[in-house]
């Protein structure tokens, strides 16, 4: 074999390999802890990493993002994060949480509609972000069978108030 053949092989063959094997552990960290997007950044620049990797970093660093208040940057990543997965209740569970906190509700909702769908209504934490939207627009019976599918249908009927001690005109003149 070709010596160069031989080294340009095994280099398509490392090349492949450090994509594979590409972590995103740094950026998922960064999320959970830091406000700096830096971890994410150098990572997302490498443009040969896998899709799942790339899903990922978005994903966190839309987090990242969104703590520190820009909001405009996090929508985008989740933007993004959707184009390379467009069914992931996750990404749209996550945008939809963004387009409430920026009081665009019926966004909100399209996102969180379309993540109850996908997850066929199984997941109650969809459900329970899905009242906030339906509350935010007014749709109060809406938002109330989405948390009564939360408890799984468990209502609980408030506690009856104590009713207060009788007192007689006898104990109001005691000194």
């Amino acid at each position: 074999m070709d010596v160069l053949l031989t080294i340009k092989l095994w280099s398509a063959v490392a090349a492949a390999t450090a994509t594979a094997f590409l972590d995103p552990s740094p950026c998922y960290q960064a999320a959970q802890q830091s406000v700096s997007t830096q971890a994410c950044d150098e990572l997302l620049e490498l443009t040969d990493a896998p899709v799942r990797v790339r899903f990922a970093l978005l994903i966190s660093r839309a987090l990242i993002l969104e703590r520190r208040g820009d909001l405009d940057s996090a929508l985008a990543d989740l933007d993004s994060a959707l184009r390379l997965r467009p069914e992931s209740a996750l990404a749209l569970t996550n945008r939809g949480n963004l387009y409430l906190k920026s009081a665009d509700a019926l966004s909100a909702l399209r996102d969180y509609d379309a993540a109850v769908q996908l997850s066929s209504g199984r997941d109650p934490r969809l459900l329970f972000n899905r009242s906030f939207a339906h509350r935010a627009l007014g749709n109060l019976e809406d938002a109330a069978r989405d948390l009564i599918a939360v408890s799984g249908g468990q209502v609980r009927e408030p506690a009856a108030p104590e009713p207060p001690e009788e007192v007689s005109d006898a104990d109001a003149f005691e000194l």
